[in-house]
């Protein structure tokens, strides 16, 4: 869009947007996006949608009304090929075989000869897909776990007033594979059971095992995670401090067998601990407990011998 060809009232209202939106932090407060709402005049997703756009581009022209119809130039496909090309589009370039647009492109319009209709360029089918939606496209070619982290606003944080008010926990595999000493057979990659205080973002315990995620693991993770650390680190020789220690008052969890069992949600109330349990498939609401796990397999991978999450890490 040309900024000179923007009328002077949309462009009045663009700076306008952008003075609000540029005062709001990363991840604004429920407060904070009510006020920039109210200011605005306009609902939640009218608000997102704004804001997304104002920092992809950081420019102010893209909060300028935006001219709807097709590109500048550009006719309409016509309906027998606008037909074609939406089937193609639902049933091979939308799915989870993610073709190129020249695959799509040769899909089209190997249909359209077939037909006896005039085959639309790539370049006009490239316009096309411009203009279809996004969140949409990427939920249907990669899923829901690829498209939210990009398309879902998730406003605020998780806040924690004081050590020892929230803390996290989670499994995940290690990437790494523990072989026989003698043998050097595999014997099986470890599963990490890890801990995080939410106010101080210190690592409150953790348990290490060759057997999958359990009720046990919870149990010992937990115990490393209240216990006084001085003699554990003692007995194998580490020269530091690890103060991190206590009862915590509300425990952030997903949806795992393990901790939904009774007996885990008995000792919690037993002693006190609230339980939270996260949304299913949104690993987002346990942000601090993931970007941990992410850490330290960030430092395991610098291991000789670790073999990664999958062979495009690994560079094979």
């Amino acid at each position: 869009m040309d900024i000179g060809d923007i009328d002077p009232q949309e462009w009045a209202g663009a700076r306008r947007r952008a003075e609000i939106l540029s005062k709001l932090p990363e991840r604004p407060s429920g407060e904070q996006i009510h006020d920039a709402m109210a200011a605005l005049g306009v609902g939640r997703t009218t608000l997102f949608r704004w804001l997304k756009r104002f920092r992809e581009s950081a420019r102010t022209s893209a909060l300028a009304p935006r001219r709807r119809g097709p590109h500048s130039g550009m006719r309409p496909l016509a309906a027998e090929v606008l037909g074609i090309v939406e089937k193609h589009f639902r049933e091979f370039y939308a799915t989870r075989r993610r073709p190129t647009l020249t695959r799509f492109w040769a899909e089209v319009a190997a249909d359209c000869r077939r037909q006896g209709f005039p085959v639309p360029s790539i370049r006009r089918l490239r316009r096309w897909l411009d203009r279809q939606d996004e969140a949409e496209l990427l939920r249907r070619r990669e899923g829901k776990g690829k498209s939210e982290p990009v398309f879902l606003a998730t406003p605020g944080s998780l806040e924690a007033t004081a050590p020892l008010a929230i803390v996290q926990m989670d499994h995940t595999k290690v990437d790494v594979t523990v072989v026989d000493p003698i043998t050097r057979l595999p014997i099986g990659r470890p599963t990490l059971t890890l801990a995080i205080d939410v106010a101080t973002r210190m690592a409150m315990g953790f348990h290490l095992s060759l057997d999958p995620p359990s009720l046990t693991a919870v149990a010992l993770c937990l115990t490393h995670a209240v216990m006084d650390k001085t003699r554990w680190l003692a007995a194998r020789g580490i020269a530091a401090e690890w103060p991190a220690r206590g009862i915590p008052r509300v425990i952030h969890v997903d949806n795992g067998a393990e901790f939904h069992a009774l007996a885990f949600e008995r000792a919690c109330a037993e002693h006190g601990v609230d339980l939270a349990y996260r949304p299913p498939g949104t690993p987002r609401f346990g942000g601090h407990i993931e970007r941990l796990i992410g850490t330290m397999m960030g430092a395991v991978h610098l291991i000789p011998g670790s073999h990664f999450s999958n062979i495009r890490a690994r560079g094979d």
